[in-house]
């Protein structure tokens, strides 16, 4: 159980920061084509920064505890032979094998019903708590999307946007990796696909800049 849950705060680290580092990344190359200052795109960046981590862990809270209340009330259903037979269907076992099970499993306890169907479904049974996933989700949020902005306070006008897509780039290759770590896949195509997604959200912020 400890294992699921430290995988699930795991996806949400790595979403967090792959949302935070596209939006930020499209947003300053955006500005950076019609502002001539930096002073304006790191207001801008920061403010849109707090906006949407606030915005996701709002988002992931109220989620979380939506799909915690709905657990808990599926779990109250399982009382009977009939309930657990019709769990069992739910989750694909076939309905000869899920009365044939049923049958011994009315007389386990709730918790031991829990774990039983857990096993037999492939359901997660790790409920986590919405404030730590909100937490979590924000602040990732927040961490990958100073990582764009970081070059409007270092480098000058023109160098900025260069370094800021190298360094969203850089971090987007980690991340891919990462993922493809605990997903087991394979880490060239992972890396590659993240970076790819980067590029095209770089692009789609310089050309929207030009349009504007």
């Amino acid at each position: 159980m400890a294992k699921n849950k430290f995988l699930s705060q795991t996806r949400q680290i790595i979403f967090g920061m792959q949302d935070g580092l596209i939006s930020i990344l499209v947003l300053t190359t955006t500005l950076s084509s019609v502002s001539e200052t930096n002073y304006l795109i790191v207001v801008a960046a920061i403010s849109a920064t707090l906006g949407g981590a606030v915005s996701m862990a709002a988002g992931m809270y109220l989620g979380s505890k939506s799909q915690q209340e709905i657990n808990v009330r599926q779990e109250s259903k399982i009382q009977n032979q009939k309930d657990i037979e019709k769990t069992l269907e739910n989750g694909g076992i076939s309905q000869k094998d899920a009365n044939l099970i049923s049958k011994d499993m009315k007389y386990y306890d709730k918790n031991s019903q829990k774990f039983l169907l857990s096993r037999l479904t492939g359901e997660n049974v790790t409920i986590s708590s919405p404030i730590e996933d909100s937490l979590f989700i924000g602040s990732s949020f927040i961490l990958g999307a100073i990582i764009p902005i970081i070059p409007y306070f270092i480098f000058a006008r023109g160098e900025d946007i260069v370094f800021s897509i190298i360094l969203t780039a850089i971090t987007l290759i980690f991340i891919g990796i990462t993922k493809a770590k605990f997903a087991g896949k394979s880490k060239i195509h992972s890396a590659f696909e993240m970076l790819i997604i980067g590029a095209l959200s770089g692009a789609l912020g310089f050309i929207l800049g030009k349009i504007i």
